[in-house]
């Protein structure tokens, strides 16, 4: 079936009448046929207190709110200061989503900042411009050093959580190489 609208009149005459709902992360309305799609844009709860998003969610103050969010770690080179004037625990890692950039030597500083959290209970968002590739990847790699997940369950359990990530597929390689470098760490402790 095609829809054929000649206007914007006709286009707001359409849509004035499909059943619509608020958006509890934002307050936008938004038509109930296209919540699933819009939800999407909203950054993406891995772990009760870890989330994942973009550079979009993390300049949302509502929606920083809604998720209680107090530390943002930004991992895109070219996103601006997303602290929002210091009130945020912040780090911003300059992470480049290139096919020969080494993401590896961010994780350390990554994941003690996101552990830094953790240990004082408080909510974080990772991101990155999009949270499709340079903010997936550090979570990922954190899954799996903090809470010894494997390689393929974490990158599977961030999918689940967050459908929409594209990793660079250096970073996965990356990724896959960090996995056995954690096994070979493990064998002597």
């Amino acid at each position: 079936m095609t829809l054929n609208i000649d206007s914007d009149e006709d286009e707001e005459e359409f849509f004035k009448n499909k059943p619509k709902t608020k958006c509890k992360i934002c307050n936008k309305e938004i038509l109930l046929i296209s919540l699933d799609f819009h939800n999407k844009s909203h950054s993406s709860q891995i772990l009760p207190w870890l989330f994942l998003g973009s550079e979009q969610n993390a300049l949302d103050i509502n929606e920083l709110n809604y998720n209680n969010i107090s530390y943002i770690l930004n991992c895109g080179f070219e996103c601006e200061d997303t602290s929002h004037n210091n009130k945020y625990s912040y780090l911003k890692l300059d992470i480049k989503d290139l096919a020969d950039f080494d993401i590896k030597k961010y994780f350390n500083e990554a994941h003690n900042f996101i552990n830094k959290a953790k240990l004082n209970s408080k909510n974080i968002l990772i991101h990155c411009f999009a949270g499709l590739s340079r903010s997936p990847s550090i979570v990922i790699s954190y899954l799996m050093k903090e809470l010894k997940y494997s390689y393929i369950n974490a990158l599977n359990f961030v999918k689940e959580k967050r459908p929409q990530i594209k990793i660079n597929i250096d970073f996965l390689i990356i990724l896959k190489k960090y996995e056995n470098e954690l096994n070979e760490e493990r064998k002597f402790i």
